[in-house]
């Protein structure tokens, strides 16, 4: 396999080295590391890098606080479906929002399509989670 971006995933011209702050999945940092850029792409990735340092463990809280409140709300289904619709379109409504504002990608995606194609991913699908969850917030109204 060929050296690539971890920015853009390409490899027709030559790569610099940058050292980043490294986070594991659980937001746990581990220390510096070194992946490979374009020179006109260090500042873009290194950007990225540190706004995953500095917000992910916020990013991944929220996502668990959004999860779990989606089970809550599943079970106030039981009682009320118009409440319950309203609780599960609301939190699927905030993790959209969540993954528009941190669009926070995976190492695997970063090296498969680049960090910027993993950005746009990202925002694209939040757009289509805060569709779905407009759409149940509009089932819950109609119910």
């Amino acid at each position: 396999m060929t050296n690539r971006c971890a920015w853009c995933n390409r490899s027709d011209a030559p790569l610099e080295s940058l050292t980043i702050n490294e986070v594991e999945r659980l937001g746990e940092r581990t220390g510096p590391g070194t992946v490979l850029v374009h020179p006109d792409h260090a500042q873009a990735f290194s950007r990225y890098s540190d706004a995953v340092h500095r917000r992910g463990r916020t990013f991944l809280i929220v996502v668990a606080c959004v999860l779990v409140s989606i089970v809550v709300f599943n079970f106030l289904l039981i009682w009320s479906l118009t409440w319950g619709l309203l609780g599960i379109g609301a939190a699927v409504v905030a993790f959209g929002c969540t993954l528009f504002v941190w669009p926070f990608v995976t190492p695997e995606t970063v090296s498969l399509l680049g960090a910027k194609k993993g950005i746009v991913i990202a925002r694209g699908a939040s757009v289509l989670i805060v569709v779905i969850g407009m759409w149940l917030l509009w089932l819950a109204v109609r119910s």
